[in-house]
């Protein structure tokens, strides 16, 4: 992502809410023609967070995403 100053993890969420791909500790691109990112598998929602959230929090391949309020996202 061109202009980023941090590596992300980031996220493909299903239209169930499952998260079915992440790329972890992806690095800032430094070029305007950065590499495109896809999914292997259908996706409906992207959630970028900073390098290591990821692991950090538990998310793996699989996971339901719900906000903490209890609301599903």
């Amino acid at each position: 992502m061109f202009g980023m100053r941090i590596p992300l993890d980031i996220l493909w969420i299903d239209a169930e809410k499952r998260v079915v791909h992440i790329e972890r500790n992806v690095s800032p691109c430094k070029d305007v023609f950065c590499p495109t990112l896809i999914s292997p598998k259908r996706a409906q929602y992207v959630l970028e967070v900073n390098a290591g959230v990821a692991e950090e929090a538990g998310i793996s391949e699989g996971a339901v995403m719900v906000l903490r309020e209890g609301r599903e996202f």
